[in-house]
Parts: structure tokens; C-alpha cells; sequence
């Protein structure tokens, strides 16, 4: 039985790294210009930056008993225990990637992981399965909102 699944993958630290070095060009490029114009450069430069960020996180699962750790970070690893017990995953679509998240019966959703593929985010509930009690943890359908059909 696997008990650690990384997440995070070489294809997307570079992906990351590239958003952040255009950000910071995007950044660099502004000091020379107005304070009008420079604001056009510096907002899409943060919104930018901020998925380059989350993308070079470290980002791996680690099975335990009735739950998962997910632990992030390269350095200093910040862990967060989700217990399974009584909750549904359920696979979210996200602009062209996958996201995978734990439903509980009260409360939000919580993320498991963001912006993978389709085969990472059923490898991810493959992994999970394995410490499920039946077998297989119960999934919950994606529903679109009611505008987007």
C-alpha cells in the first residue's frame, strides 16, 4: 500500500517559476512609468504572481488511519489533518484542469488538490481509496451552476 502521493510535479515548478519571472518583469518594466500606467502593469502582475506561487509549492498526501495529511512546503512543511470519515470526494473541473475536494456534512468543501490533471485527480481518488472501508469512498457529482448549462 502507498502511504505518500506527491503532488506536485517538475512540469509545474517551471510553469510557476516562469508566471513569477513575468511578474516580477511585469514589475521591473513599471518603475520607469507613470503611476497611471504602472498600475495597468502592477494589477495583472499580482494576478499573476499568485498562481506562479501556489504552483511552486511542494504538495504531497500522506495516508493515515481514517484521513490524509496534506503536507505543503519545501523547507518549513506545514501539515493539515482531513478525516474521511463520513465525507464524499467529488471531481471538480477548473478552466481545463481538475480539482479533487472533500465534502463534508457540514461545513465548505475542503481542497485536496488544485489544478491538476484529469489522471492526476483520478490517481489522487485511487490513492484515497485505498483506506476507504468499503472499498471506495462515496464520490458527490459536479453541479454546474444553474446558469452555465
Amino acid at each position: 500500500m502507498q502511504e505518500r502521493f506527491p503532488l506536485h510535479g517538475l512540469m509545474r515548478v517551471i510553469i510557476g517559476a516562469i508566471l513569477v519571472v513575468i511578474a516580477l518583469v511585469m514589475v521591473w518594466a513599471s518603475d520607469d512609468l507613470g503611476w497611471g500606467i504602472a498600475a495597468t502593469t502592477i494589477v495583472p502582475a499580482i494576478f499573476i504572481a499568485i498562481p506562479g506561487l501556489s504552483l511552486l509549492k511542494r504538495k504531497v498526501l500522506i495516508l493515515r488511519e481514517q484521513g490524509v495529511e496534506l503536507e505543503v512546503g519545501w523547507l518549513w512543511r506545514r501539515c493539515q489533518y482531513v478525516s474521511l470519515e463520513g465525507a464524499q470526494l467529488e471531481l471538480v473541473p477548473m478552466t481545463g484542469l481538475w480539482a479533487v475536494a472533500v465534502h463534508k456534512e457540514q461545513g465548505r468543501p475542503y481542497p485536496l488538490a488544485l489544478w491538476v490533471k484529469r489522471s492526476k485527480a483520478e490517481a489522487v481518488l485511487a490513492f484515497l481509496d485505498q483506506i476507504a472501508p468499503q472499498g471506495e469512498w462515496p464520490r458527490k457529482q459536479h453541479e454546474a451552476a444553474e446558469w452555465d448549462r
